[in-house]
Protein backbone atom coordinates (compact mmCIF):
# COMPACT_ATOMS: atom_id res chain seq x y z
CA UNK A 1 0.00 0.00 0.00
CA UNK A 2 2.79 2.46 0.93
CA UNK A 3 4.52 1.74 -2.38
CA UNK A 4 1.40 2.56 -4.39
CA UNK A 5 0.87 5.82 -2.44
CA UNK A 6 4.46 6.81 -3.12
CA UNK A 7 3.95 5.92 -6.80
CA UNK A 8 0.78 8.07 -6.86
CA UNK A 9 2.66 11.01 -5.27
CA UNK A 10 5.46 10.63 -7.86
CA UNK A 11 2.89 10.61 -10.68
CA UNK A 12 1.33 13.83 -9.34
CA UNK A 13 4.76 15.48 -9.40
CA UNK A 14 5.32 14.33 -12.94
CA UNK A 15 1.98 15.78 -14.03
CA UNK A 16 2.11 19.02 -12.00
CA UNK A 17 5.67 20.02 -12.88
CA UNK A 18 5.09 20.40 -16.65
CA UNK A 19 1.63 21.86 -16.04
CA UNK A 20 3.07 24.46 -13.65
CA UNK A 21 5.76 25.34 -16.16
CA UNK A 22 3.17 25.83 -18.91
CA UNK A 23 1.09 28.07 -16.64
CA UNK A 24 4.12 30.18 -15.70
CA UNK A 25 5.09 30.61 -19.35
CA UNK A 26 1.51 31.44 -20.29
CA UNK A 27 1.39 34.15 -17.64
CA UNK A 28 4.74 35.68 -18.66
CA UNK A 29 4.46 35.31 -22.43
CA UNK A 30 1.73 37.84 -23.20
CA UNK A 31 3.50 40.59 -21.24
CA UNK A 32 6.86 40.33 -23.03
CA UNK A 33 7.89 42.64 -25.87
CA UNK A 34 10.34 41.02 -28.29
CA UNK A 35 12.03 42.10 -31.52
CA UNK A 36 9.22 40.30 -33.35
CA UNK A 37 6.42 41.90 -31.35
CA UNK A 38 4.04 40.37 -28.85
CA UNK A 39 2.75 36.85 -28.23
CA UNK A 40 -0.52 37.66 -30.04
CA UNK A 41 0.83 40.09 -32.70
CA UNK A 42 4.12 39.64 -34.54
CA UNK A 43 5.73 41.75 -37.25
CA UNK A 44 5.08 40.43 -40.75
CA UNK A 45 2.11 38.28 -39.73
CA UNK A 46 -1.46 38.88 -40.89
CA UNK A 47 -3.27 41.79 -39.28
CA UNK A 48 -6.09 40.71 -37.00
CA UNK A 49 -9.47 40.71 -38.74
CA UNK A 50 -11.32 44.00 -39.17
CA UNK A 51 -14.12 44.75 -36.78
CA UNK A 52 -12.86 42.70 -33.83
CA UNK A 53 -14.22 43.78 -30.47
CA UNK A 54 -11.72 41.62 -28.56
CA UNK A 55 -8.23 40.20 -29.06
CA UNK A 56 -6.12 38.30 -26.52
CA UNK A 57 -8.81 38.92 -23.90
CA UNK A 58 -8.62 42.71 -24.37
CA UNK A 59 -11.24 45.07 -25.79
CA UNK A 60 -10.31 46.15 -29.31
CA UNK A 61 -11.35 48.76 -31.84
CA UNK A 62 -10.26 49.63 -35.38
CA UNK A 63 -9.05 52.99 -36.57
CA UNK A 64 -7.62 54.40 -39.80
CA UNK A 65 -4.60 56.72 -39.92
CA UNK A 66 -3.92 59.21 -42.72
CA UNK A 67 -0.55 60.88 -42.68
CA UNK A 68 2.01 62.06 -45.22
CA UNK A 69 -0.05 60.80 -48.15
CA UNK A 70 -0.35 57.31 -46.65
CA UNK A 71 -3.32 55.58 -45.11
CA UNK A 72 -3.17 52.51 -42.87
CA UNK A 73 -5.34 50.58 -40.46
CA UNK A 74 -4.63 49.95 -36.79
CA UNK A 75 -6.24 47.78 -34.16
CA UNK A 76 -6.18 49.43 -30.73
CA UNK A 77 -6.20 47.22 -27.64
CA UNK A 78 -7.23 48.66 -24.28
CA UNK A 79 -5.15 47.52 -21.30
CA UNK A 80 -6.95 49.73 -18.79
CA UNK A 81 -3.73 51.60 -17.94
CA UNK A 82 -2.82 52.30 -21.56
CA UNK A 83 -3.16 50.97 -25.08
CA UNK A 84 -1.39 48.90 -27.72
CA UNK A 85 -1.65 49.87 -31.40
CA UNK A 86 -1.19 47.04 -33.91
CA UNK A 87 -0.56 48.83 -37.21
CA UNK A 88 -0.87 47.59 -40.76
CA UNK A 89 1.78 48.12 -43.43
CA UNK A 90 1.44 51.29 -45.55
CA UNK A 91 0.87 49.24 -48.69
CA UNK A 92 -2.24 47.76 -47.05
CA UNK A 93 -1.17 44.20 -47.78
CA UNK A 94 -2.78 43.16 -44.50
CA UNK A 95 0.48 42.56 -42.60
CA UNK A 96 1.54 43.84 -39.19
CA UNK A 97 4.15 46.53 -39.80
CA UNK A 98 4.47 48.22 -36.41
CA UNK A 99 3.33 47.71 -32.82
CA UNK A 100 3.18 50.77 -30.57
CA UNK A 101 2.93 50.01 -26.86
CA UNK A 102 1.64 52.77 -24.60
CA UNK A 103 1.04 50.75 -21.43
CA UNK A 104 3.39 49.78 -18.58
CA UNK A 105 1.72 46.34 -18.53
CA UNK A 106 4.16 45.05 -21.17
CA UNK A 107 7.92 44.80 -20.75
CA UNK A 108 10.87 44.54 -23.09
CA UNK A 109 14.05 42.73 -21.98
CA UNK A 110 15.58 43.80 -18.65
CA UNK A 111 12.14 45.07 -17.55
CA UNK A 112 12.16 48.10 -19.81
CA UNK A 113 8.70 49.62 -19.83
CA UNK A 114 6.56 52.63 -20.63
CA UNK A 115 6.84 55.31 -17.94
CA UNK A 116 10.44 54.68 -16.94
CA UNK A 117 12.89 57.58 -17.10
CA UNK A 118 15.86 58.00 -19.42
CA UNK A 119 18.17 57.74 -16.38
CA UNK A 120 16.70 54.26 -15.69
CA UNK A 121 16.83 53.17 -19.33
CA UNK A 122 20.30 54.54 -20.20
CA UNK A 123 22.45 52.09 -18.15
CA UNK A 124 20.63 49.07 -19.58
CA UNK A 125 22.71 49.31 -22.79
CA UNK A 126 25.89 51.07 -23.79
CA UNK A 127 25.15 51.49 -27.48
CA UNK A 128 22.18 53.85 -27.76
CA UNK A 129 21.38 56.02 -30.76
CA UNK A 130 18.86 58.86 -30.60
CA UNK A 131 17.18 61.30 -32.92
CA UNK A 132 14.64 63.95 -32.08
CA UNK A 133 11.39 63.62 -34.05
CA UNK A 134 10.32 67.25 -34.33
CA UNK A 135 6.84 66.50 -35.72
CA UNK A 136 6.00 64.27 -32.76
CA UNK A 137 7.91 66.02 -29.97
CA UNK A 138 9.74 62.87 -28.84
CA UNK A 139 13.20 61.36 -28.88
CA UNK A 140 13.41 58.08 -30.78
CA UNK A 141 16.00 56.05 -28.85
CA UNK A 142 17.19 52.65 -30.07
CA UNK A 143 19.93 50.25 -29.10
CA UNK A 144 22.06 49.11 -32.04
CA UNK A 145 21.89 45.55 -30.66
CA UNK A 146 18.07 45.53 -30.62
CA UNK A 147 17.28 47.87 -33.49
CA UNK A 148 13.65 46.79 -33.93
CA UNK A 149 12.63 48.08 -30.48
CA UNK A 150 12.41 51.87 -30.24
CA UNK A 151 11.77 53.89 -27.08
CA UNK A 152 9.95 57.19 -27.59
CA UNK A 153 10.99 59.62 -24.85
CA UNK A 154 8.92 62.67 -24.06
CA UNK A 155 10.47 65.73 -22.46
CA UNK A 156 8.74 68.58 -20.70
CA UNK A 157 10.81 71.51 -21.98
CA UNK A 158 10.92 74.05 -24.76
CA UNK A 159 12.34 72.24 -27.80
CA UNK A 160 14.00 75.41 -29.08
CA UNK A 161 16.46 75.23 -26.17
CA UNK A 162 18.37 72.10 -27.09
CA UNK A 163 20.41 70.53 -29.87
CA UNK A 164 18.22 68.05 -31.76
CA UNK A 165 21.29 66.53 -33.40
CA UNK A 166 23.09 66.00 -30.08
CA UNK A 167 21.78 62.47 -29.69
CA UNK A 168 21.63 60.85 -26.29
CA UNK A 169 23.68 63.64 -24.69
CA UNK A 170 20.82 66.07 -25.37
CA UNK A 171 18.16 64.05 -23.57
CA UNK A 172 17.18 65.14 -20.06
CA UNK A 173 17.62 62.36 -17.50
CA UNK A 174 14.01 62.74 -16.32
CA UNK A 175 12.55 62.33 -19.85
CA UNK A 176 10.01 59.49 -19.73
CA UNK A 177 9.32 56.62 -22.09
CA UNK A 178 5.98 57.54 -23.68
CA UNK A 179 5.85 54.48 -25.95
CA UNK A 180 7.80 51.41 -27.00
CA UNK A 181 7.58 50.76 -30.72
CA UNK A 182 8.45 47.47 -32.43
CA UNK A 183 9.08 47.93 -36.14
Amino acid sequence: MAGSLRHFADMRKIIWLPLSLILILACNGPTKITQKGLAYARLGEQMPAKGLSELAGLSARDTLYNEGGFSWRALILNYGNGEVFIEEDFGQQGLINRIRIETPSLKASKNRLVGMSWSELLPMKNNWDAIYLVDYGVWDVVSTSQNRIHYLLEEKRDTTSFDWQGGINSILTDANVKAIVVM
